[in-house]
This record gives C-alpha cells, structure tokens and sequence, in this order.
C-alpha cells in the first residue's frame, strides 16, 4: 500500500473536524497521490521501454557491422571467380590462338604499340611512361571481350589521343596508332572467333560451343548455374586444358563460400528486420507521447 501525504496550512478556528471541507480536502488528497503515483509508474515503465529500445538498436548495429563484412566478402569471392574465369580464358587462347597470323594477338598488337611509341623519342616523358605502363597493364589482364573493349578505349585510346595532340604528330603516324588500336580490340575476340574455333580439332564441336559460350560471357553477379555448368564442363576429359582441374576445385571451393556468405547475408538481414521494428526509433526520439489518461 502506498500512501501519499499532502500537509495543507489553514487560519485557526476557520474549519472544523469532519466538516464538508474537510472531506473535499481528504477527497483531494486522495485524488492526487493517485494522479503522482500513476504518472511515476508510468515514468518508470517508459524508461525501461527506452532502455529494452536502446538495447535493441545496439544489437542491430553489430548486425549491421557483421552485414557489411559479409557483403564486403562477397564481393572478395566475386572478384575472386572473376579472376579464375580470366585464368580459364588465358588457357583457352594460349591453345586456340597458337596457329593465329602474326600481329593479330593482344600481345603481339601491344608490342606494336609500344615500338611506335618508342619511335616519337617521348617514351619517358611523364604521358609517355604512364602510356607504357597502361598497355604494359593490360597484359596482365584477361577481361571478357565487351568490358576488355571498354578498357581499351577508355584507358589507352584517350591517352594516345592525348599524346598525338601534346606532342603534334604527323597524319601517317596518326593512322598508324589507329590501325593498332583497332587491331587491340578485335584481338579481344579471336577465342571466340567462329572461324579459328572451327579449324581448332582438339575436341568436339558442342563442347567447344559450349565453352567458348561460357567463358565469354561478361557475369555481373555470382550465378550458381552458371558455375556449375562450368565445373561440369571442367571435368569433362574431352577438354583438355592444363591447368583446368586446379580451376575446377577453385570454382568448387569459391562456389560453397558464396553460398555460405549468401545464407550469411540473407539470415543476417531476417533478424533485423524481426529485432528492429518501426516503435524503437520514435520511441528513442521521444516521439511516442505520454498518455496519462
């Protein structure tokens, strides 16, 4: 039991005990500790409410943290199969491409390149060495043909047009490095040429068709069926590629991962959405009233 004590002070001899106002004085007392009593539980009760609020958002941010680290994972195992599938192209083309005529292989086209740049005498001023290590660079790189094209222009076409304007080289030069550049990007499509694929003999045709269809084709996302039908192909003995089965247990391990990540991810996001509800954050800002009714 609770009991609530008013003292009120009046002139003597004013009311008297048992009075009428004595009992609207009682009356009122009662009246008020109540209305406190209830406003104080009512405090009490919303600041717990708070608190469980609070307690809540904080899990959700360490999910959210671990959410970020697996997606940021995700891309990691992304770039990952990306890198595998070069590997797989540079395989391909070292085989099909090895009877290809002279001057049409990406190698060969850079090589071309790099003589005529070596030929202005600007090969070590600063656009000349940063044109050098550009197409050094792309070497390195085994891009599907649409997205190798894009490189191509954006990062050694500009830069030659820079350097045929700065150092104000003649029309003959000028169709010269035009030639070369057109013959880089074409070059990105020998592996996939119908022509050279055809006179290739060393495996059946639809496995040739299939292949080339896969290992070309530019992947945005980490496709499960995709991987698969490589995988599947990769164990194929009719494709005989040397290194293929060191790439057949990458793709394999690197697959599990991202399923693993994906489920990761997809529980991950399951739990936020079921701790955090809409109430919490108006709850925090003071934006649920108090209703003392």
């Amino acid at each position: 039991m609770v009991v609530a004590v008013i003292k009120i002070h009046f002139r003597a001899n004013t009311i008297k005990t048992n009075s009428a106002e004595t009992k609207i004085i009682s009356k009122l007392s009662r009246i008020l500790g109540t209305e406190l009593l209830s406003y104080r539980l009512h405090e009490q009760s919303l600041k717990a409410m708070r608190d469980l609020a609070r307690d809540k958002l904080n899990s959700c941010n360490i999910l959210s943290d671990s959410l970020r680290n697996t997606i940021s994972k995700s891309g990691l195992i992304f770039s990952l199969i990306k890198q595998e599938l070069g590997f797989l192209r540079e395989q391909w083309e070292s085989m099909v491409l090895a009877g290809v005529d002279a001057g049409r292989t990406k190698q060969q086209v850079i090589s071309a390149l790099n003589e005529l740049l070596m030929s202005t005498g600007n090969q070590q001023a600063p656009m000349g060495q940063t044109l050098r290590e550009v197409q050094d660079r792309f070497l390195e790189l085994s891009l599907p043909p649409e997205r190798g094209e894009n490189w191509v222009r954006m990062q050694i076409e500009e830069r030659w047009n820079q350097f045929l304007v700065l150092y104000q080289l003649d029309g003959h030069f000028k169709e010269e490095v035009a030639k070369k550049i057109s013959l880089l990007k074409r070059s990105l499509y020998l592996g996939k040429d119908p022509e050279i694929i055809s006179s290739f003999n060393g495996m059946p045709e639809e496995i040739k068709r299939e292949w080339v269809e896969l290992i070309y084709r530019n992947v945005e996302s980490i496709d499960e069926d995709f991987l698969d039908r490589i995988i599947q192909l990769l164990g194929h003995k009719e494709l005989r590629l040397p290194y293929k089965e060191k790439s057949r247990k990458s793709l394999m391990k690197l697959k599990a991962l991202a399923k693993t990540i994906g489920e990761l991810e997809e529980n991950t996001n399951l739990v936020l959405r079921r701790v955090l509800n809409g109430n919490d954050k108006k709850l925090l800002s003071g934006k649920i009233p108090l209703n003392l009714s």
